[in-house]
């Protein structure tokens, strides 16, 4: 509670979160571990448990973070980082458990995956909160790999990264009157989905048909107009006419609702226009190989959006990505690819994107990953701040050595850089306030990691 007298002011309530929409559609998770976005990877042999295997782990890493957050120029302050991320999944018998002899067993009528996985990550610089993430997830699925199935999926996430360029510690006092919060980061993602599953006997033909509900809400009121709902329904069709070739098609209509940009005890006006809309994505393309070496998959497709006001995205989306194999133990691929994603700013980003990506295994112990790419952003017209385009390299170097099954060494290393020449102009909160200063868009953000993780 305030103290009587004291004004308790945030600075850059206005900040928007092109930033945020920017970073989560990014290829690249400008904060996941590389070994616990993958699960696969994450995974050892398991525990079991009846009918029932466990998969719990650990991570503790240290690092360097140039700039935690995102800002510019003098503004920039680097930090020294630190993350613990315990985890445990568990699933249904799979894999090597479900082996008998030469032959598989089939799976049982009701198939169950899931887990959580929580970071706490720190810095060392007093004005960046300390961050607790966690990801909670689970998959139902009655009569997998039948020629009917159903399927249940539930996940929820908490992020409170920082995604803005506040230097604001919290809860700094200056003199007896005058209180400066740092704003709360905070937010959080639910989406859960049904899915109904067809397939032949042989697993030539299949197809799907699915809703997502989806609702993302943030806990500090500067940022509370963001909170939105979606309704997603969805249809996937595949056709596998060769061994290794598949045309697919999958379709999606989404309605979104921003369901406090109305609401009058709001701490901040929205700094951007958040429009309910419509959009409709289709595509139709083909996955396979060409060679024992070489694979390609190429989809083209179209989006359209509607909107109650403002720019909406309308055109022709394609990518083509090319795989090449050496070795059982390589891969190296290669993408271009242009969409439309969903912004906070402009209502929507037009991303014209071309990434590169290695991944090799050596002596069975030491795995490297390496991805690289640039993207072109066109934001739709924003009747508050204009228009927008941004140029962005990003690129993501990961090692993991493990000393015996359950023990590994792990490194990352990662850059994003947004390079554009637009800038956040705002007005007052109220007549008489002086006009804030314009606020360049563009950053530099590097991060270095060394840890170790045990995992069964």
């Amino acid at each position: 509670m305030e103290k009587p007298g004291t004004m308790c002011l945030r600075r850059h309530a206005w900040l928007t979160f092109a930033i945020l929409s920017v970073l989560v559609a990014s290829s690249s998770s400008a904060h996941a571990q590389s070994w616990l976005s993958d699960r696969k990877r994450a995974e050892g042999r398991g525990i079991r448990v009846g009918d029932f295997e466990l998969h719990p782990g650990v991570g503790v890493e240290g690092g360097y973070h140039s700039n935690p957050f995102y800002s510019d120029g003098d503004k920039v302050k680097a930090s020294g980082v630190y993350r613990i991320s315990p985890h445990m999944f568990f699933s249904t018998l799979q894999g090597e458990r479900l082996q008998t002899g030469e032959t598989t067993a089939p799976p049982g009528w009701l198939g169950l995956t899931g887990g959580i996985a929580g970071t706490f990550q720190g810095y060392t610089q007093s004005a960046v909160r300390n961050a607790l993430n966690l990801d909670l997830n689970g998959t139902a699925t009655l009569a997998p790999e039948r020629p009917v199935s159903f399927a249940l999926t539930q996940a929820l996430r908490r992020n409170a990264l920082p995604f803005s360029d506040t230097q604001l510690p919290a809860n700094n006092c200056e003199g007896s009157n005058r209180c400066i919060q740092a704003p709360d980061y905070t937010n959080y993602y639910e989406n859960a989905g049904a899915q109904l599953m067809f397939r032949t006997s042989g697993g030539l033909l299949r197809g799907s048909l699915g809703y997502n509900f989806g609702y993302i809400w943030f806990d500090d009121g500067t940022f509370r107009y963001n909170n939105n709902l979606t309704h997603s329904a969805v249809l996937n069709l595949g056709w596998e006419f060769l061994p290794k070739t598949a045309l697919f098609y999958d379709a999606t209509f989404k309605h979104q609702t921003f369901t406090k940009v109305d609401d009058p005890r709001l701490s901040a006006a929205p700094p951007t226009r958040l429009v309910n809309n419509d959009v409709i994505t289709s595509r139709i393309g083909i996955n396979g190989a060409i060679t024992s070496r070489i694979g390609a998959t190429v989809a083209v497709g179209y989006t359209a959006g509607f909107y109650k006001r403002g720019d909406e995205p309308d055109g022709i989306i394609g990518s083509v990505e090319g795989r090449f194999t050496p070795t059982n133990l390589s891969e190296a691929a290669l993408l271009f690819d242009r969409g439309f994603l969903p912004s906070y700013q402009g209502n929507y980003q037009d991303r014209t994107r071309i990434m590169a990506r290695l991944r090799w295994l050596f002596v069975g112990a030491l795995l490297v990953t390496a991805q690289a790419g640039m993207e072109f952003l066109t934001f739709g017209f924003d009747e508050i701040q204009g228009s927008r385009d941004d140029r962005r390299y990003l690129g993501d170097l990961s090692g993991e050595y493990r000393f015996v099954d359950w023990l590994a060494v792990t490194g990352q290393f990662s850059f994003l850089i947004d390079d554009t020449d637009f800038v956040y102009r705002f007005t007052p909160a109220r007549a008489g306030d002086k006009v804030p200063d314009p606020d360049p868009a563009k950053f530099t953000a590097v991060e270095a990691w060394l840890g170790i993780r045990a995992f069964l």
